[in-house]
C-alpha cells in the first residue's frame, strides 16, 4: 500500500447530482483502508447516521458539511 488516503474520517463525502453543480450529500466518513489496489471508504449515512455502506474513494467528492438539509 503507498500513498495516504485521499480522505479522512469524520469528513463528509458529497456526489454531483448532475451537470449543474448541484451535489448530494452521502453521509459522514467511519473509516477508511486499502484493500491492496484502491482506497474504500465506509460512510454513515441516513437521517441519524445509523446505516453504513462501503464505497470506491475515488468515486466520491469531497466538500465541506452540509449548510443546508437535504
Amino acid at each position: 500500500m503507498t500513498g495516504t488516503p485521499p480522505w479522512a474520517v469524520g469528513e463528509h463525502l458529497w456526489r454531483k447530482v448532475d451537470h449543474h453543480e448541484r451535489r448530494h450529500h452521502l453521509g459522514t466518513i467511519t473509516r477508511i483502508w486499502h484493500d491492496g489496489d484502491r482506497w474504500m471508504v465506509e460512510y454513515a449515512y441516513g437521517a441519524l447516521g445509523d446505516r453504513i455502506t462501503t464505497a470506491l474513494a475515488a468515486e466520491m467528492y469531497r466538500e465541506g458539511p452540509m449548510t443546508r438539509p437535504v
